[in-house]
Order: C-alpha cells, then structure tokens, then sequence
C-alpha cells in the first residue's frame, strides 16, 4: 500500500494506492526512496528523532553549520496516524510554545485566539522528521520538514483563528505521525516484508 498527499488544495484527502507497481518510478521524485525497517510488535512503527528548526533555513536540503537546530528529541518510537495532529515528544512542543511566545508576544492559547495569528506563520520554526533506518547505529535515512503552514492550520468564519495541529506528549514511545506529516511524504507500507518506505512524491 502507498500513500500519497493531496493533489491540491481542492482535495483535502490522502490518496492510496492499493498495490502499486514499481512505486519509486511512478510516484516519486528521481525514482529514489528510501526504506526503513518496521520496529518489532504488532503494530507498524518506525523508529525517528524531532528537531525544531529556525525559519529560514532551506527545508529541501539539510541545515549548514551556522543552522543549528533549537531542539533535538532523543530516538523514539513513532506510530502512524491518519488524525490531523502530529504528537511529538514534549520538550520538542515546550520548545515549539517557547518559540511562539518569543516570536508572537502571545502564548500559544491567545496566538490561536487571535486574528492576527497569521501574520506570525512564516516566521515560526519548521519540524524536522528524521527517520532511522537502524535501531543499533541510529542512522538518519531521510529528513521530512514540516513547515508552520503545515501544522498551523486557518479555520473558516468570521474570526480567522488558527489552529495548532501539534501536540506533545510525555512518552516519546506514543508519538505519532499524523496528517501534517502524512502531507509531505509519499508512504510506502510493505507488510509483508515489514518496512517502510519514504519519498518526495510527485
């Protein structure tokens, strides 16, 4: 099974592909994918850190020396989830709050409350997915950016509130990958062979 982002704007659901065929040559970018093993257990989880990234770093390629991430979560277990949050481990999120207070002036309860919250997203940090391809050396196989616009939604109405699609959570082990990350990613699932595969989707 692979699953793909939205087409545009105008269709808001993930495509799957039931049983694709040669899915690196039609559904991403160079024909390059990269795989990673399933953790051990019933459910299908991959292992991956989180880091907070500055605005303004170039999220098609990785960071320079003078680029340094604001936070880095040790390797956890992540799970993936078809909801609209991404959950990651909590001191990413404090450091995530942290940062919306210092950029905005408004803690995050009133930065969603307001109107104005839109003009901020562009200069919020960017969350950084970084998968691992083995438990024993923690190699970073592929890096997936999830900028502010998206995991900052604008709701409809009259009031243009947002809508923080992040939590955090205690447990690293219970984080999860859910549509924000989803949106950026072409998803391979091989279930019978246990691993998972990641790519820029065309």
């Amino acid at each position: 099974m692979m699953l793909l982002p939205p087409l545009d704007d105008d269709h808001v659901g993930l495509r799957m592909i039931v049983r694709p065929t040669e899915p690196h040559l039609r559904y991403c970018y160079g024909g390059q994918i990269a795989m990673a093993p399933a953790l051990p257990g019933n459910s299908l989880k991959v292992r991956a850190q989180v880091s907070l990234v500055p605005a303004g770093i170039d999220t098609d390629g990785d960071e320079t020396p003078t680029e340094s991430p604001i936070v880095v979560s040790d390797p956890a277990e992540f799970r993936f989830k078809l909801t609209s949050e991404l959950t990651v481990p909590s001191p990413v999120y404090y450091a995530l709050e942290s940062e919306i207070e210092r950029i905005t002036g408004m803690t995050r309860m009133e930065f969603v409350r307001s109107e104005r919250c839109a003009q901020f997203i562009d200069q919020l940090p960017s969350i950084k997915v970084s998968i691992i391809g083995s438990e024993e050396t923690n190699d970073q196989l592929v890096h997936i950016y999830v900028k502010p616009s998206d995991y900052i939604a604008l709701e409809n109405g009259p009031r243009r509130k947002c809508r923080l699609d992040v939590s955090g959570i205690e447990n690293p082990n219970y984080s999860s990958l859910g549509r924000p990350f989803l949106n950026q990613v072409g998803l391979l699932v091989d279930y019978s062979q246990r691993l998972f595969g990641f790519c820029e989707p065309l």
